[in-house]
C-alpha cells in the first residue's frame, strides 16, 4: 500500500522518532490533565456498582449474577444488554475490592488502547506516522473524556468503542477470508455485548471500507473491493443476529432505550437533531475559553489545508464521515443534546471520527509543520481537558463533605423520625446522587440502620415526595421499622457544604409543595435546582 509521509524528504528514521515524540507528549498531557481525577470518590451510579460488585466478592457470590446478565436485561425492565461490562465490574471488584482508584485504572486502560487503535485506523489509511501519532494524541485529550476514563459507568461506552474500533481495525486490514475478518467479527459481537451504540458498527465499518479503496485508487465513486463486500455482509448478519438475539430477550428490537419517543419525529426535526449533536462540542468552550479556541482554530486551519490537497481528502472524510454517522445515530435517539448537563460519554464514539479527521488532515502538512500543528494542538487540547477534570474534582469535594454529614445527621435524628434528604441530581455536568440514593446512605454511613432512618432525593426528583409521601411510601416499602411514620418527617438540603435542615409541612395539592420547596431551597441551598 502507498504511503503518504506529506511534504518533505525525510528518513524512516527520523519520521519515526517524531512520532513517538509525539506519542509520549500526548501520554504526558493526558497524565497532567488526569492528575487530579484518580482520586474522585465514586458519583452517582458507580456508589451503588462499586459496593454491590464489592459485596458479592466478600459473600463469594461475584460470578453468578455477572454471568445471569448474559441472558437478562441490565436492570429488571429494561432492555439493555450489556455483560461483558458488568463481568468487568465483577473482576474489579475480586481484585480490588471497593478502591475506587484501581476500579478507575480499568477505564483509563480502555481509553489508552481505543487511543491506540485510533491511531492504528488512521496508518491503516497509509497515512503517516505522525498522522498516525496525532490522531492517537487528540482523542486521548478531547475535552468530553473525562466522562468515560473518570466515572466508572462511563466503561460501557469504554468497552463498546474499543471492540467498534477493533472490529473496525482489522476489517481495514482484511481479505475477507482471514483470520482478521473473523477478530473484526468477533470484537463487534463482543462490542454488541457492550452498549447499544454497537449497533452503528456496520455502517462505520462499510463506509470506512469504501473510503478505503477510494483512498487506495486516489478517486471517488471506486468501486468497492471484494474485500469490502464480504466484510459488509457478513457484519450484516451479525447485526440481523443481535436484532434477533434482542427480540428474543426482550420481545423488542428497540434500541430507543431511554424512551425518548424519536421514532415518532418527522426527517426534518431528526436533521435538526443531527446538527445540534455534531456540534455538541460547542457546550464545553465556555470551561477553559482560551484552549478551546485555539484547539478548535488549529483544527480548522488543518481540515481546510487537507482538503484543499486531493490525495489527503479521503483520509479527512473518513474521520469526518465516521462522526457523522455517529451523530445521525444519536440524532435518532436523543432528540436534543443535554447541554450543561452530564452526558458526554454518548459522544465518545464520535469522537473518534474527530481524531481521525485532525490526524489525517496533520498529514498534509510538511514535515515541520506536522510536528508544530500537532504540539499546539495537542497542548490546547490538554489545557480543555484538565479543565473538563477539574469539575469532577470539584464534584468530589462535595461528595467527601456529604460523605461527612450523613452518619452526623443519623446521630442528631430522633428514633421516632424520618428524614427526606435532597442533594444534587448532578454538579455542572458531572453526576452527583443520580441512582444512589440508598447506596450513598450503605456507602458512607458504614451502618445499614441509616436506611431505616433516611432517604436520598435528587433535587431533580423531589416534586415526586408529594404524591409518594400521600402513598406512605416510607412505612410500605423504605423501612420495616414497626414505629416509622408513613411519610417523612424532617426535610434537609445539601447545600454543598453541609446539610440545611428545612423544617416540614404537609401540602393538600402538588402545587403547594412544588412551591414550598422552590421556597426553602432557594433560602438554604441555592445550588439545587427543583425539578418542577
Amino acid at each position: 500500500m502507498t504511503r503518504f509521509f506529506g511534504g518533505g524528504s525525510i528518513t524512516q528514521a527520523s519520521a519515526r522518532a517524531r512520532a513517538v515524540l509525539l506519542a509520549l507528549f500526548a501520554l504526558l498531557l493526558f497524565f497532567f490533565s488526569h492528575a487530579r481525577g484518580f482520586s474522585v470518590a465514586p458519583l452517582a451510579d458507580d456508589v451503588g456498582v462499586i459496593r454491590i460488585a464489592a459485596q458479592q466478592a466478600l459473600d463469594a457470590a461475584l460470578f453468578g449474577p455477572a454471568l445471569e446478565k448474559w441472558h437478562t436485561s441490565l436492570v429488571p425492565g429494561s432492555t439493555m444488554w450489556r455483560p461483558l461490562p458488568v463481568l468487568s465490574f465483577a473482576l474489579d471488584a475480586l481484585w480490588h475490592g471497593d478502591q475506587v482508584s484501581l476500579w478507575r485504572l480499568t477505564n483509563v486502560a480502555l481509553h489508552l488502547l481505543c487511543a491506540i487503535l485510533v491511531g492504528g485506523v488512521v496508518r491503516a489509511f497509509g497515512l503517516s506516522l505522525s498522522a498516525a501519532a496525532t490522531a492517537f494524541g487528540a482523542f486521548l485529550l478531547l475535552p468530553w473524556v473525562p466522562e468515560v476514563s473518570i466515572w466508572i459507568v462511563g466503561r460501557y461506552d469504554g468497552l463498546a468503542t474499543l471492540l467498534v474500533l477493533l472490529a473496525l481495525f482489522c476489517a481495514l486490514s482484511s481479505s475477507g477470508r482471514d483470520a482478521r475478518a473473523l477478530g473484526s467479527l468477533a470484537a463487534a459481537a463482543l462490542a454488541y455485548a457492550s452498549k447499544e451504540s454497537a449497533a452503528t458498527g456496520i455502517a462505520l465499518i462499510a463506509s470506512l471500507l469504501w473510503l478505503r479503496d477510494c483512498h487506495a485508487n486516489i478517486a471517488w465513486l471506486t468501486r468497492p473491493s471484494a474485500a469490502t463486500i464480504r466484510l459488509t455482509v457478513a457484519h450484516g448478519v451479525l447485526l440481523l443476529a443481535y436484532l434477533a438475539w434482542r427480540q428474543w430477550l426482550f420481545q423488542s428490537t428497540s434500541l430507543d432505550l431511554y424512551a425518548t419517543g424519536s421514532s415518532s419525529r418527522g426527517v426534518g426535526a431528526i436533521v435538526s437533531s443531527w446538527l445540534a449533536h455534531v456540534l455538541s462540542a460547542r457546550d464545553y468552550l465556555s470551561i477553559a475559553p482560551v484552549a478551546s479556541t485555539i484547539a478548535c482554530a488549529m483544527g480548522a486551519i488543518l481540515l481546510l489545508w487537507a482538503f484543499s490537497r486531493r490525495q489527503y481528502r479521503f483520509g479527512v472524510s473518513a474521520g469526518l464521515v465516521f462522526a457523522a454517522i455517529v451523530a445521525a445515530a444519536l440524532a435518532v435517539v436523543f432528540p436534543s443534546p443535554n447541554f450543561g448537563s452530564d452526558g458526554a460519554r454518548i459522544y465518545y464514539l464520535m469522537a473518534v471520527g474527530f481524531a481521525i479527521a485532525v490526524g489525517a488532515a496533520i498529514a498534509a502538512q510538511s514535515a515541520r509543520l506536522q510536528f508544530a500543528f500537532a504540539i499546539g494542538i495537542l497542548l490546547a487540547l490538554a489545557l480543555w481537558q484538565r479543565a473538563a477534570v477539574e469539575e469532577w474534582r470539584i464534584a468530589s469535594k462535595e461528595m467527601y463533605r456529604l460523605q461527612n454529614e450523613i452518619p452526623r445527621l443519623g446521630n442528631i435524628l430522633p428514633a421516632k423520625d424520618y428524614a427526606l434528604v435532597v442533594a444534587p441530581d448532578r454538579i455542572g455536568r458531572v453526576p452527583f446522587s443520580r441512582n444512589a440514593n440508598g447506596a450513598l446512605l450503605l456507602a458512607y454511613s458504614g451502618d445499614r440502620e441509616r436506611v431505616s432512618q433516611m432517604i436520598i432525593s435528587t433535587d431533580l426528583g423531589a416534586w415526586e415526595w408529594w404524591k409518594l409521601s400521600a402513598d406512605g411510601v416510607v412505612r410500605k416499602y423504605l423501612t420495616k421499622r414497626d414505629d416509622a411514620p408513613a411519610a417523612p418527617t424532617q426535610f434537609f438540603c445539601f447545600n454543598g457544604t453541609s446539610l440545611q435542615a428545612l423544617g416540614f409541612w404537609q401540602s393538600a395539592t402538588q402545587e403547594d409543595w412544588n412551591e414550598r420547596w422552590r421556597d426553602a431551597l432557594h433560602r438554604a441551598c441555592p445550588n439545587l435546582n427543583y425539578g418542577r
